[in-house]
């Protein structure tokens, strides 16, 4: 597996906490990468209300 998609894997996890390596076997790419980009989005806001 290259060492992009662990990296967007190990993201996943850091925001969705219950997640682990079971929970995204079976995704497609595509699949993967929405979730990242849902799980960025939420660090995003995250940072925004610590910043306030």
């Amino acid at each position: 597996m290259p060492n992009d998609v662990m990296d967007i894997e190990a993201d996943c996890f850091m925001v969705f906490q219950g997640w682990d390596a079971k929970t995204t076997e079976d995704m497609t790419l595509p699949e993967l990468l929405l979730w990242h980009q849902k799980a960025t989005q939420r660090q995003e806001r995250i940072n925004q209300q610590l910043q306030s």
